[in-house]
């Protein structure tokens, strides 16, 4: 790998190089072996995207009057970021490596193409730039003066925190100074100042008008992690420019007791994946706590560092998300380096982690990040004790045979480039040998009706079956009379609406890790207030108790006959009581089930019993099998 050259370019704009990868550090990384040195190396790349996309940002600024407004033009601007690199080049780095640079500057390219709509005023976004150079100024010691935006009344300096003063209209300047004693100071345009207090340790507590950003640090064994704790900048947020969201004090302790306890977790049992963390991890966004063993997470290959979750319910439920996100983060590095797969490809394709079709690389991506998690549970299961073993062994079943199932059909797919192969070839190999390790038979069996329970619930949402082949079984149903014959495969008809396909998976895990909170679930009114998307139903067949279990979705289904949650369980109920036809019918075709039960309602004004129609369509369709995801 080639050294970095200087940060910026002495041409308006930042300097480019080149950069190479082994080719056995490629295959360390589609493998997981060696992250610290891989995360390393990609950090490295993705410096260069980030002088890429700031020159891109220059370029299309320049030319552009609404996109300096009361600011000085991006040139000036340029000028005072290189003096500061000149100054100091790790302090100048800081900012403008920081992973909300990346995001910024995407967003800024796609508002002067029209691309997105912001109320701001262009000016105000591209002022984030202006914002950066003072930052890197005052981090080198430099005298400056400049004006930056204020954003309804907070002043982002990144990496430093934000100024907040009191304004007449909602976007307006303030000028950072620092003066000839080396005091920082923001002026608004009435007169109001705030000074930024030194040293400048990120840690310190708000004063008056400033709130610093805040940093956590974590200690374990040799290895230390220390990232931003990011519920301020404008940019930390993928989709849009956000407004600070502070975390309260209580808040603010519990993040940084769990991420102690996550890296402690992750430094004594997974350390390459903890030096891989320690490498490239350096901004965490914090969302709002979820419901339980439902974690929100999202990273950006915009911005190489940092990832969005919410509040995790624990320590190694957030080890688990980071592991996962390190691996986004890794592959979509990896990827801006070489094609994986050929861009024009618009096909849609089912993964079993997510509620929606995804486009191929969104399944690549899925695949590696759960390969990765798979790996870590695979580790977290010697080492758990009492239910936490027991719920290790189904995340580590669940995630090892859904991430194959997925993989065959990638490996498949034209659009795969040599390279492409390659890397999920390395997947693969590792992965196989997973496939044969032991899993309790119990657990194993939950975690293969949690695999089978998403696969029927994105069908029957997703698919749709051919017109002809519903409406012959619906007159075949009415005569009474048995089909025979293939029935032709189902069409992709995705529907945006499509959500909670994880529910019974949820209540599984509750079930596995905390049984007396199982109970107490039972015992409550309203399961589906504190379990989004849960019945009465759901719960009976979680804990066993199938004949309540069939009852009551077959008493949904009597109120909404087209639920396709109760139709799914109804048939992982039969298949847990070995009714081996209904299990057959609603399991791998659901949504012909669901269809059929459509058009006979359509063809004779009553629904069909839906176990006796599952039943019937099961021997329609014995031998068949699903058609392939």
């Amino acid at each position: 790998m080639t050294a970095d050259p200087p940060l910026l370019g002495t041409s308006g704009g930042p300097a480019v190089i080149r950069h190479q990868l082994a080719e056995r550090a490629f295959d360390a990384i589609a493998t997981g072996v060696g992250d610290g040195t891989s995360v390393r190396a990609l950090f490295a790349t993705e410096r260069s995207q980030r002088r890429v996309l700031l020159r891109a940002v220059l370029d299309a600024a320049r030319p552009r009057p609404d996109a300096h407004g009361p600011l000085v033009a991006v040139d000036e601007v340029w000028d005072l970021l290189v003096r500061a690199e000149r100054s100091d080049p790790a302090e100048t780095a800081r900012v403008l490596y920081q992973p909300q640079t990346g995001i910024w500057a995407t967003h800024v390219l796609r508002r002067i193409r029209n691309l997105v709509y912001d109320d701001a005023p262009l000016w105000v976004d591209v002022g984030y730039l202006h914002a950066m150079a003072a930052a890197a100024a005052i981090r080198c010691g430099l005298r400056f003066r400049l004006c930056v935006p204020l954003r309804q009344g907070a002043a982002m300096l990144p990496t430093l925190g934000y100024a907040r003063l009191p304004v007449r209209d909602a976007w307006e300047t303030v000028e950072v100074a620092v003066t000839a004693r080396g005091a920082v100071r923001c002026t608004s345009r009435s007169g109001t100042t705030v000074d930024i207090r030194r040293p400048l340790d990120l840690d310190t507590d708000d004063s008056a008008g400033w709130t610093p950003c805040t940093v956590l640090h974590a200690r374990a064994g040799r290895g230390t992690l220390s990232v931003v704790l990011d519920d301020i900048d404008p940019y930390r947020h993928i989709l849009r420019p956000s407004r600070p969201a502070r975390l309260t004090p209580a808040a603010l302790r519990r993040w940084e007791n769990t991420l102690a306890d996550a890296w402690s977790l992750l430094v004594a049992e997974h350390p390459e994946q903890a030096r891989g963390l320690s490498a490239g991890l350096s901004v965490l966004v914090p969302l709002a706590r979820a419901e339980a063993f439902r974690p929100r997470s999202a990273s950006s290959g915009d911005a190489f560092g940092s990832l969005l979750l919410s509040e995790p319910d624990d320590a190694v439920q957030l080890a688990a998300t980071l592991v996962h996100e390190l691996q986004h983060a890794k592959l979509g590095a990896l990827m801006h380096l070489f094609d994986l797969y050929e861009n024009d490809s618009r096909n849609l394709f089912y993964a079993p982690w997510r509620d929606d079709p995804r486009p191929l690389g969104g399944l690549l991506q899925g695949v590696y990040a759960f390969f990765g998690v798979t790996r870590f549970w695979r580790r977290q299961r010697q080492v758990a004790a009492g239910s936490r073993s027991v719920l290790a062994h189904f995340e580590f079943a669940l995630w090892r045979q859904q991430v194959a199932h997925t993989l065959r059909g990638l490996l498949a797919a034209p659009e795969l480039t040599g390279l492409g192969r390659r890397f999920l070839d390395g997947v693969a190999i590792v992965l196989a040998g997973w496939l044969t390790e032991p899993v309790p038979g119990n657990v194993a069996q939950r975690a293969a009706a949690a695999a089978m329970n998403h696969r029927a619930g994105w069908r029957i949402r997703h698919l749709c079956p051919p017109a002809d082949a519903v409406e012959a079984l619906a007159r075949a149903w009415a005569a009474k009379v048995a089909v025979s014959g293939p029935v032709p495969p189902s069409d992709m008809r995705p529907d945006p609406a499509a959500r909670l396909l994880d529910t019974r998976s949820a209540l599984t895990r509750l079930w596995l890790a905390d049984r007396d909170a199982f109970r107490e679930l039972q015992r409550c009114d309203g399961v589906g207030r504190r379990v989004s998307g849960a019945t009465a139903a759901d719960l009976a067949y979680v804990s066993a108790d199938y004949p309540s279990a069939r009852q009551l979705y077959l008493s949904d289904l009597a109120d909404s006959p087209d639920r396709p949650d109760a139709w799914v369980g109804l048939g992982l109920t039969a298949q847990a009581v070995g009714h081996k036809l209904v299990a057959q019918a609603v399991l791998t075709r659901p949504e012909l089930v669901l269809a059929v039960s459509r058009a006979v309602a359509a063809r004779t004004g009553r629904r069909p019993h839906p176990w006796d129609l599952a039943d019937w369509l099961g021997g329609c369709l014995r031998g068949q099998g699903a058609d392939a995801l």
